[in-house]
């Protein structure tokens, strides 16, 4: 991976906003392919506790990627100082984890522009149709596919 050390990646930290598509999509896809790494999702602007979307869980669950269990989490100081690398899907998220753990200045990452996509943004499908959620999954997949994680 860029300018990191590929035998000290070990835990993947996935941030967007609630913490009910985006990045449940790439914790979820990322655990499927067994790479050895540890990955959790997060958001920053996440209701704790509740479930997912039945769109987010459909998505997943017809390209294989079993969504048995997943609580929405709200970005933690713990998280932050647990992940290796830090990956958001928008910019604005970028700076807002930023201004809220300096910490994560030096890890944290647009997904797609780590990928090398031309599109640095994955727009947030959430109240969008099942179209927009596979969309939205398919790029995601694609960043994920594109990184070289060892």
């Amino acid at each position: 991976m860029q300018g990191y050390d590929k035998s000290r990646l070990k835990r993947v930290l996935f941030v967007c906003t609630g913490n009910s598509c985006r990045s449940v999509m790439a914790e979820k896809y990322i655990q499927s392919l067994n790479l050895g790494l540890e990955a959790l999702s997060c958001g920053i602007s996440a209701l704790e506790g509740l479930d997912l979307p039945p769109l987010t869980k459909r998505v997943l669950e017809n390209y294989g990627i079993p969504v048995a269990c997943h609580v929405i989490r709200q970005i933690s100081s713990d998280m932050v100082s647990w992940a290796d690398i830090i990956f958001v899907m928008e910019r604005y998220q970028e700076q807002k984890v930023i201004s809220l753990f300096k910490e994560a200045s030096g890890k944290i990452h647009l997904l797609s522009e780590y990928a090398k996509e031309e599109d640095p943004e994955i727009p947030d499908p959430f109240g969008g149709s099942i179209e927009a959620y596979e969309t939205c999954f398919l790029k995601i997949k694609r960043c994920i596919d594109k990184i070289e994680w060892d």
